[in-house]
């Protein structure tokens, strides 16, 4: 005897297994937690970066504009167009960053600086590989804009833990402090654009929008990360990084370690290290 079923009933069975999968595919408490890590690592991999291209900007193009803020700094010098930043005497840090420049230092569109690495460790995190910084739009005393790509993989080794590969195709503006090279402490950046983690077998892409950086904040102090943890496989999840919140979550933009991470309707507060 064949069995029937109802329409209402097959209709019934079909919501169930839709709503099943629904509510298992919703993210968890602890789907934050485990990409908490993630979120920690590019974190400290972007500032590196950013830090490099600080250094590049003002050892490089305001090397006759010494800015007060990096008088302690390392100790620098040039080959003609090669410069050389030199971090031997630094504390927490070490190795050198080799820029060079297609043409006399200057915030010209179009001019090119090919950065690589000797050894380089700064607080801890060591970077290899190779960055390409070019000068895209300059408004004398109000702004220069600059693409930072990577030439293939960096390769980013943090103390203590396993090295992963990171690139990255980003945009950073300097939008404060244009004005006032011969003082660094009032420099601030909006950085835009996208990288990649590869860690094992675990890929993480990440989108930064109007995110934002002060030379006297060693912290992000502000704009939106989206974070896709574990891109292109079946559990990929795409979480949104707010840096702009204080440890309360309220709305901030001030120097502080907080990130607020959120998807589907769950937070967490993380306090970066």
């Amino acid at each position: 005897m064949k069995r029937r079923f109802s329409k209402a009933a097959g209709m019934l069975a079909m919501v169930m297994v839709f709503a099943s999968c629904e509510l298992t595919d919703l993210p968890t408490i602890d789907d934050l937690q485990n990409a908490q890590g993630s979120l920690i690592e590019n974190t400290n991999a972007e500032l590196s970066v950013l830090k490099v291209f600080e250094n590049v900007n003002n050892f490089g193009f305001n090397s006759n504009e010494t800015k007060s803020a990096m008088l302690n700094g390392p100790e620098h010098s040039w080959n003609n167009l090669i410069l050389t930043i030199d971090f031997t005497n630094v504390p927490g840090a070490s190795g050198k960053i080799i820029a060079d420049f297609s043409a006399q230092p200057a915030y010209t569109q179009g001019l090119s600086v090919g950065i690589t690495f000797e050894d380089y460790v700064d607080n801890g995190l060591g970077m290899s590989g190779s960055l390409i910084l070019v000068v895209n739009q300059f408004m004398a005393e109000q702004m220069v804009k600059f693409s930072i790509v990577s030439d293939g993989n960096l390769t980013i080794t943090e103390a203590g833990t396993a090295s992963y590969l990171w690139s990255c195709d980003e945009t950073i503006e300097w939008f404060q402090g244009v004005a006032t090279l011969a003082d660094g402490s009032d420099d601030a950046f909006k950085l835009n654009g996208t990288a990649m983690q590869v860690i094992d077998t675990l890929t993480n892409k990440l989108t930064f929008a109007d995110v934002i950086y002060s030379s006297s904040c060693e912290y992000i102090m502000d704009g939106d990360l989206t974070l896709v943890h574990d891109y292109g496989s079946d559990s990929e999840l795409e979480i949104l990084c707010n840096f702009g919140v204080d440890a309360s979550g309220n709305d901030s933009g001030a120097c502080d370690k907080y990130v607020e991470m959120s998807a589907g309707g769950i937070t967490l507060s993380v306090e970066m290290n």
